[in-house]
């Protein structure tokens, strides 16, 4: 999912896949946000890294763990959320 530095620098990588784990062509950019109780860095810009991989540059001003939500926009009208913990630090 990332990749570190010791700057608080990391590279957050959000593929998108099927059940049976294909890469899914998306209709839009995933909406990616970073927030922490104490800390929201908002909406992260994504970038196409492959088919249904999507990558962003985020530097992380603390440690803990991070919430990552990602909206997936699959079609005009459907746009699931899901929330993953992100352990930084």
């Amino acid at each position: 999912m990332g990749r570190g530095s010791r700057d608080g620098r990391c590279g957050v990588t959000t593929p998108a896949t099927t059940p049976a784990g294909e890469p899914l062509d998306l209709y839009d950019a995933p909406a990616v946000t970073l927030s922490t109780d104490s800390v929201d860095l908002g909406e992260v810009t994504v970038v196409p890294s492959g088919v249904g991989t999507y990558v962003a540059d985020v530097v992380f001003p603390t440690a803990g763990t991070w919430r990552l939500q990602v909206s997936v926009r699959v079609d005009e009208f459907t746009s699931p959320v899901t929330v993953i913990d992100l352990p930084v630090g």
